[in-house]
C-alpha cells in the first residue's frame, strides 16, 4: 500500500448513534457505498511485467477492492500538468517490493455523476485504467475467487494504461485530489497477488496466445483515519437541496476498518460510509446558578472591586487571590477547549459538562 503508515496499533474507537442523527454538508458529500450520490465499489488491478520480450512476459498482477468506473464515458477535462504518464513498470525478478507512483493515464474516467441543487457534480479520476481487453477490444473480467487463471486464445491481450498508481478521485476541473480514501475500500477485502506469464505458443496454430497465472498471496490491511476525522457507517438519506444527511438505520462511528468488520457489517446494496470532521467550535449548554456575565473572569473582578470598597486593608491579598483564581478558570476552560478540539466527545460528556459547568464560578 502507498504511505502513510501507522507505526503503532491504531485506536479502534467505535460508537453507535440513534436513527435521528443528522449532519450537514456543503456540496457533494464524501461517501462510499450503494447510494446514488456515493462512490460505488468494484475491483481494480495493477500489472507489473518481468523480463519482457516479444514472445513471453512474466507478469505479476495485484487485485484489490476499489472504485467502480464508467469505462465508456467520454470526458472533456483539462489535463493535470503535475502528473506524468504512467508506463507499465518493468522490474527484475529479484525485486522484494513494488513502488507506488503518482502518475496518470491517457485520459480521465468517470466515477460518479450527481445532480445537485444548483449544479451537476462529476467525480473523475486520472489514475491508470488497469483493465484488459482482447485485441478486438472485448473486455475481460477478473474472477478473483479463482486461485488459477489459465487460457489459450487466438487473440492477444492488451493491458491499458498499466502502472502502480493509486486511484485519485476528485471533482471535475478542480485541483483537490482525494488520494487516500480508496484504502478504506481496499481494507474491506483481501489484496490478491497473481503471478505467471503471458506467452506466444507458435506450435498451437489455432490458439497461439497463452496466459497462465496463479494466486500466490493474499494480504490483509487495516485502514484508519485520524482525529478530528471519523467514519460514520450505516443507512443514510441525503437531501441535495438542503445538504442535510439523515441516519435512517444502523449508524455506527468508527476510526478503523478491516476485512473482519467488513464481512460482518457491510451490506452491499444499502450500506454507505461517510467521512466526517468534528467541528472546531461547538456551543454547549451550561447550567448557570448566578447572573450571567461576559465571562467568569469578569465576574471575579466585579466581586473583587466590591470587596475592595468594604475591605481596603485586604486589597493586596484579594487582588493576588483574584488573579490566581482567574488563571485557574482560564486554564480549566483552555483544557476543556483543547479536549473538545483534539477528540470527539459523546453525549455523556456534553451532559456532564452541562451539570458541572456552574462549578467554574466557584474556582
Amino acid at each position: 500500500m502507498p504511505s502513510p503508515f501507522l507505526n503503532q496499533d491504531p485506536e479502534l474507537d467505535t460508537g453507535t448513534v440513534n436513527s435521528s442523527y443528522q449532519f450537514g454538508v456543503e456540496g457533494l458529500p464524501i461517501c462510499l457505498g450503494g447510494s446514488p450520490h456515493c462512490l460505488h465499489l468494484s475491483h481494480e488491478a495493477w500489472a507489473v511485467r518481468y523480463n519482457h520480450s516479444h514472445i513471453s512476459a512474466f507478469t505479476m498482477i495485484v487485485v484489490a477492492q476499489s472504485f467502480k468506473y464508467n469505462h465508456t464515458a467520454v470526458l472533456d477535462e483539462t489535463l493535470p500538468r503535475t502528473l506524468s504518464l504512467c508506463p507499465i513498470p518493468d522490474v527484475s525478478g529479484g525485486v522484494s517490493q513494488l513502488e507506488w507512483t503518482r502518475c496518470r493515464s491517457s485520459g480521465p474516467r468517470l466515477l460518479l455523476e450527481v445532480k445537485g441543487k444548483s449544479r451537476k457534480y462529476l467525480v473523475t479520476d486520472w489514475s491508470v485504467h488497469d483493465f484488459q481487453t482482447k485485441f478486438n477490444h472485448v473486455n475481460l473480467r477478473w474472477h478473483i475467487g479463482n486461485h488459477n487463471i489459465a487460457a489459450d486464445g487466438n487473440e492477444t491481450i492488451i493491458w491499458h494504461d498499466g502502472g502502480l498508481s493509486p486511484p485519485m478521485p476528485h471533482l471535475a476541473n478542480t485541483s483537490q485530489i482525494q488520494g487516500h480514501i480508496w484504502k478504506l475500500l481496499a481494507a474491506g477485502k483481501p489484496m490478491f497477488t497473481f503471478v505467471g506469464n503471458m506467452s506466444l505458443n507458435l506450435t498451437n496454430i489455432a490458439n497461439p496466445f497463452h496466459i497462465s497465472l496463479h494466486r500466490n498471496s493474499s494480504r490483509y490491511v487495516i485502514a484508519c483515519i485520524r482525529k478530528p476525522y471519523l467514519l460514520l457507517i450505516g443507512i443514510f438519506k441525503w437531501d441535495n437541496n438542503t445538504g442535510v444527511v439523515n441516519c435512517t438505520n444502523n449508524c455506527t462511528f468508527l476510526s478503523c476498518i478491516n476485512t473482519t468488520w467488513w464481512n460482518n457489517n457491510w451490506n452491499e446494496s444499502h450500506s454507505d460510509l461517510y467521512i466526517l470532521r468534528a467541528r472546531k467550535e461547538t456551543w454547549l449548554p451550561v447550567n448557570l446558578t448566578r447572573t450571567w456575565s461576559e465571562s467568569a473572569g469578569v465576574t471575579q473582578i466585579y466581586k473583587v472591586m466590591q470587596n475592595l470598597v468594604h475591605r481596603s486593608r485586604r486589597m493586596v491579598g484579594i487582588v493576588v487571590s483574584a488573579v490566581i483564581g482567574l488563571v485557574a478558570i482560564a486554564s480549566t476552560a483552555a483544557v476543556a477547549g483543547l479536549a473538545l478540539h483534539q477528540s470527539i466527545q459523546n453525549a455523556e460528556f456534553v451532559q456532564q459538562w452541562h451539570e458541572q459547568s456552574h462549578l467554574l464560578w466557584q474556582q
